[in-house]
């Protein structure tokens, strides 16, 4: 009996240290984004695109986010010229829409069509310019 005690008391503690939650509503959302073409340019030094990735925090994984800045074995400075990005953070979307600076979910929502998480069943109709 006290070895199951012993066991109850320290699974959950366990089970909260094994590693990060993940929230599958930003999971969906971030997908959807992806889906809509969106791609979010930055710059691994820029505050705004740091405070945008932790926004999405494991859900960047489904972001196509393209680094802009020179250096970075993952840059793609070359890209970001030719796409006259000026500004980060950047989002462009395949129906035309962009937004510069930081951007919260519900701007990224309006820009792209995507359900905002928890509100799947919401249908949007994108914003265009």
């Amino acid at each position: 009996m006290k070895k199951l005690f012993a066991l109850l008391l320290i699974t959950p503690l366990g089970l909260s240290a094994c590693g990060e939650q993940r929230d599958t509503a930003l999971d969906a959302f971030a997908m959807c984004l992806d889906e809509a073409g969106a791609e979010f340019y930055g710059a691994y030094w820029c505050p705004n695109c740091q405070r945008q990735e932790e926004l999405f925090g494991p859900s960047m994984d489904y972001i196509n986010y393209i680094e802009c800045a020179e250096g970075p074995a993952d840059s793609q400075y070359e890209k970001c010229l030719l796409e006259g990005i000026e500004a980060y953070p950047t989002w462009r979307f395949d129906n035309g829409n962009e937004l510069v600076g930081y951007q919260g979910l519900e701007a990224l929502s309006k820009a792209s069509a995507c359900a905002l998480p928890g509100k799947e069943s919401v249908m949007l109709q994108p914003n265009t310019k």
